[in-house]
């Protein structure tokens, strides 16, 4: 409110304002709804992951209304943590508290997630620990079904988003769960063949 009576105190009309703010795109990968595969939808919030964006995204999950269809919680590795171990232990017993069907839990520091929601009362069976993307979306391909809503997490060097490309029937190679690149990984050039660490 006060950028918007700044910019109206300097004779720029409102409707040159919504003009411009309908041109801004959010960032990609912080909460973006996407089309998904296999007639999913994506909330993508895959950019970055620490505890308080990833306690924010499962609860915002959590809200959605999508009638008799499946949340799933797709989890990567939150990353620089002081205390890493509790921190995803926190993140497992937050889950057991939301409305989400499932947790699929990717990453040896994500075990401890699963692990903690299971020990909060959430049914083993919709608990699922992968050690990798590929581990993750062959697990996850016979569950998710037209409609199902994923939300995706992880920070960036984790690269959660290829699991996407996965389920859409790509070619992945790299099983890195630590990946020292930033781009994006549809265009790197391990993609296919892998990465070694």
């Amino acid at each position: 409110m006060i950028a918007l009576s700044k910019i109206t105190q300097q004779s720029i009309s409102f409707d040159s304002l919504i003009k411009v703010i309908k041109t801004v795109a959010p960032l990609q990968g912080r909460m973006n709804l996407e089309k998904g595969p296999l007639g999913t939808t994506v909330l993508n919030d895959s950019l970055r992951a620490n505890p308080a964006s990833t306690v924010s995204g499962l609860k915002t999950l959590s809200e959605f209304d999508i009638g008799t269809h499946r949340k799933f919680a797709i989890l990567a590795e939150m990353g620089e943590l002081q205390d890493p171990k509790t921190e995803h232990e926190k993140i497992g017993q937050l889950i057991t508290k939301l409305k989400i069907d499932y947790l699929v839990a990717i990453g040896p520091w994500q075990q401890y997630t699963a692990d903690f929601a299971i020990k909060n009362q959430m049914p083993s069976n919709r608990v699922l620990w992968a050690k990798n993307v590929q581990s993750a979306a062959t697990i996850l391909k016979p569950l998710i079904k037209s409609g199902d809503l994923i939300y995706l997490k992880g920070s960036l060097l984790r690269h959660v988003n290829r699991i996407l490309l996965l389920l859409d029937g790509k070619t992945v190679g790299c099983q890195a769960v630590l990946c020292p690149f930033y781009h994006p990984c549809e265009k790197c050039q391990y993609l296919k063949k892998g990465f070694n660490q």
